[in-house]
Formats: C-alpha cells, structure tokens, sequence
C-alpha cells in the first residue's frame, strides 16, 4: 500500500520543522537560565533576610515558584519582583537588568543600599520602579530615562542627592513621580512641563530652591502637587490656575512669596486640599474661598496675610466661629492657641459670645482648619511641623507607629537648629540628638536658629526647651522609649499654653 500524500506531507513539515521547535525550546530554556541567573547573584548579596526569603531561592524548584517572583505563562520569564517590607539589606546588583521582561520592580520598605544602578536603562519594559524606604545613595542615573515604558517611580525616603536629571521628560507615559525626603538639590527642572501623562508630583522634604517653572501648570493630567519642606522662594505661577484638575496643592514650609491670585478658587474648582503654611505669602486671602465647595483641608498658617481685609469682604463676625459655607462639613477642627474664641461648633465647649466692642485690632487667629496665624515665629513653625504629621498619618502614608516619629523628632530638631543629620560636624557616635542634648537646659540658645527667636528670645527660653524635647523624645533609638501620637498632641498643646500664658 503506497503512502497517502497527505501523510507525506504532514510527516515532511515535521521533519523540517523539528530542528526550529527544538531550537525554540533551547532558546526558551536559556533565556529562563539567564533570570534564574541573574536572581541568584542577586541572592548572594543579601546581607540581612528576617523573613527566610533566600530559602525559598534554590535551584530544586522553579524560579517561577520563588518568592516575590511573578513570571508569564508562555515564555516563563520573571515578569515581576516583588520583595517589599521584607527587612532585606544588601546592594542591588546590575544583574537585575538582565531580566529583560521585568515590569513591576518593588523593594518598597526594606535596607537596600548603595546606589541605583546604570544598568536599569535596559528594562525597556518596566513600568512600576518602587525602591522607596531604602538606604539608596548617590543620584538618579540618567539612564532611566531609556524605561520608556515607566508609569510609577517611587524612590522617596532614601538618601538619594544631586539634582533631578532633565533627562527624565523622555518619560512621556509617566504618571506618578515621588521623590519626596531625600537631599535632592538645585531648582525644579524645566522639563517637568514634559511629563504630559502626570498626575502626581511629590518632592516634599528636599533641598530644593529656585522657583516654580510655568511648565508645572502646563500638565493637563495633574491632580497631586507637592512640594513642601523645601527652600522655593518664587511666587507662584500664574499657570498653575490652568490646572482645573488638581485636587491637591501642597507647598508648606518654603520661602514661597507674593500673594494668592485673586481668582485662584474659582479657576481650581477642584480643590480639595491647599497647604501652603510657613511661607512668606502676603496680601489678603481671596474671598472667593468661602465658596470653594470642595475644599476639605486648608492650611494658611505661618504667613502675613492681612487677616483683617478678609474678615471685612466676608460676612463673618470676627470673635466667632464660622459654621456656614465650606465649614459645615468640616471633620477636623483645630482651635490651637486661641483660647479668647467664642460660640461656633458644638462640641467645642466654647463660651457663648457676648457683645465686643467695635474697635478690634484684627489679629484674632481663628484656626479651623483654616490656620491663619499672623507672623512667623518658632511656635507657628512647630504646630506646621505637627500639622505635617497628621496630613500624613490621615492620608495613609507610614507615619502612624512609634516607628515612625523618629523621622519627625528628627526633622523638628532640623528646623530648630537649622542642623541636617548628615552636616559635617556629625559623626557616627556625635549625632544631631547627641549634640542637641548636650545644650539643655541652660544653653539652647546656643544651638537654635536666632532667625527663628524674634526679639522675645529670652522669654521663650524655657518653652524652647519643651519643644525641642518633644523632638528628642520623638527620635529616640529605641522603639519602646518613643511617644505616641496622642502623647505628642497633648505635649505639643502643653507648650502652646505655656508660650500662651
């Protein structure tokens, strides 16, 4: 019987075929090699592992089975390397690179050190970078800019310094940039304009300085800006009111000048959050602010605004409490160190308002929610700094464990002493903490900023010396000695009253 061609032809294709279908799985093979390569280099310079991730990293089982390694389901290669919260320290090898399918990298939380390495320009198809809550030092290499493919850069809380490389706007489908508290210095880059698909920018805690670049309002996707606890000592751009879709402006804690625009509430009708405290803002408040109807935290404190003007284009009484307009739906109040106030809220237990006379100085400082504190002075600079805290706590970021207010302590003795923990007059055993102590009580002034005393210096000595403690307490090395945050709130309101009486 003579072979049917058909089977002649089927047994022909596959003959031919063979070689390249063997070649496919060879080739398929190498490449999982190499991941299963590069993540064992990996392996060998963890120095720290708590949790027994290593363990799970042999050779016996598939690296697809290895944890915090995702892999896709045709081609087996590591598509994703999750560690975060781990407790693992070491250096991050540059053969990490090799794992040439890689989208989703994050070491969130953990002690990785050394610097970012150059290789990572070759994970053209990374999109989520996420080292945030690291020991990573040195710059932001230029090279990230080739991972054209990056939606989310998170390298926030780590020792990273230098500027922020314009070569980064060729991150066109970027969205989130959060480089917040590390020592980042120079101006805000020009190219930030150029992140078209933007819609969070976070640089809260640098040593940034300069002004706000007009491209910044130039982002037609921008929803979150912050910047707080820099040295920016520009007004603000007018193209920031092009930004009709952000809901959060965050700039407390710089050198930021000039005056809000006039219109500024009724062209970002989406506001929800404004902190622009501890700046050197002036002029009045634009009384379209109480009918911004989405608006739910404001913070004005620590600046010059003529509170006065304000009170007289409202109609509100001044002595009162507001309750109408966006104060209505207010959820938290702070009344601190205003203890003439009246009537208002109930639940505040304040006294019923009486008649006052007509003539008033205008400086009465009505803090709810709204901060509007008359001069800047050391006391104002703290109650910002706790204000920070609790934005941060509420918004969900890692500030609420005792773990976390060591950060706090540290960066209230930095904005007392003008004294970074990294200043050159430190050393392994002589920190900031150390240095600090050794001055109390009797000689504070010695290490205090005198910008920050005013002429009452001598009389504020003794609550200088509370508030500082509220700092050294807060950075203590050991966990268990630290406070809590209701134990910071009550202490921090002790020394209000104490300056107050």
């Amino acid at each position: 019987m003579e072979p049917r061609p058909q089977a002649i032809l089927i047994f022909g294709a596959l003959f031919f075929l063979y070689p390249v279908i063997s070649q496919s799985q060879t080739f398929r093979k190498l490449d999982n090699t190499t991941d299963q390569q590069a993540l064992l280099i990996f392996k060998s310079k963890i120095t720290d592992d708590p949790y027994g991730v290593r363990k799970t990293w042999n050779t016996n089982t598939s690296l697809c089975n290895w944890r915090g390694v995702t892999c896709n389901i045709t081609k087996l290669r590591v598509t994703s390397l999750s560690l975060d919260n781990l407790g693992l320290s070491g250096p991050i090898t540059p053969y990490i690179a090799n794992l040439s399918f890689l989208s989703v990298f994050n070491f969130t939380n953990n002690s990785f050190h050394g610097s970012i390495p150059n290789d990572f320009g070759r994970l053209f198809r990374l999109q989520f970078l996420l080292l945030d809550s690291n020991l990573i030092q040195d710059s932001i290499p230029p090279s990230l800019s080739l991972c054209c493919k990056l939606l989310l850069l998170d390298l926030s809380m780590n020792k990273l310094e230098g500027t922020i490389p314009y070569e980064l706007d060729a991150l066109t489908e970027l969205q989130v940039l959060q480089l917040s508290e590390n020592f980042f210095t120079g101006s805000l880059p020009l190219s930030l304009g150029k992140f078209s698909s933007l819609t969070n920018l976070l640089l809260i805690k640098n040593s940034l300085q300069g002004s706000i670049p007009e491209e910044v309002g130039r982002l037609p996707f921008l929803i979150n800006l912050q910047f707080d606890l820099n040295n920016i000592t520009s007004e603000l751009p007018f193209s920031l009111l092009n930004s009709s879709s952000l809901l959060i402006l965050s700039m407390a804690l710089n050198k930021i000048s000039g005056s809000l625009p006039s219109d500024m509430f009724s062209k970002l009708t989406s506001l929800t959050t404004l902190y622009v405290g501890g700046n050197n803002l002036a002029g009045s408040i634009p009384p379209s602010l109480v009918n911004a109807s989405r608006l739910e935290q404001i913070d004005l404190s620590v600046n010059n605004f003529d509170i006065e003007q304000f009170a007289k284009s409202t109609s509100y009484k001044p002595g009162e409490i507001c309750i109408e307009g966006i104060f209505r739906n207010s959820t938290a109040v702070s009344l601190f160190g205003n203890p003439n106030l009246c009537g208002g809220v109930p639940g505040l237990e304040l006294p019923i308002c009486t008649a006052v006379p007509q003539k008033h100085s205008g400086k009465s400082r009505v803090k709810l929610i709204i901060e509007l504190v008359a001069r800047f002075t050391a006391f104002g600079l703290l109650s910002g700094l706790f204000l920070f805290l609790l934005r941060k706590t509420k918004s969900g970021n890692r500030v609420s464990t005792k773990g976390d207010f060591y950060s706090f302590g540290i960066l209230v003795l930095e904005v007392f002493t003008r004294k970074k923990p990294t200043d050159e007059m430190f050393t392994w055993d002589f920190n900031v903490q150390k240095w600090v102590s050794m001055a109390l009580p009797n000689r504070i002034m010695d290490v205090v900023d005198p910008e920050l005393i005013g002429i009452n210096g001598d009389s504020i000595a003794k609550c200088l010396v509370s508030a500082i403690n509220i700092g050294l307490m807060c950075a203590k090395e050991l966990l268990e000695d630290r406070p809590t945050m209701r134990d910071v709130s009550v202490m921090l309101r002790s020394v209000v009253n104490k300056r107050l009486s």
